[in-house]
């Protein structure tokens, strides 16, 4: 890891350091990064992040995006914070 521009940047071999760690939510960041720069990544870890992986972060991404997208479009009372029961949050 170094500091490029005021910004840490981190090379592909800290996100296969990051990769093998127990805490899964840390592995899925990691698995995420590599994902991303793939073009760097072993095809094993790759592979890996396929059979192991892949099924929770785009599970994660659609959960993410499907909130975002409700709290955009939803304009009922329930959703503009006077009632905290909202059924669609």
């Amino acid at each position: 890891m170094h500091m490029r521009l005021g910004r840490c940047v981190v090379d592909i071999d800290d996100w296969l350091e990051l990769y093998s760690s127990e805490n899964q939510v840390v592995r899925l960041r990691a698995a995420d990064a590599l994902l991303r720069r793939s073009g760097e990544a072993p095809l094993a870890i790759l592979l890996d992040i396929l059979d192991n992986i892949s099924l929770t972060i785009l599970l994660e991404n659609l959960a993410m995006a499907s909130d975002s997208r409700l709290a955009q479009t939803c304009a009922g009372p329930c959703c503009s914070g006077a009632t905290p029961s909202c059924p669609l949050r």
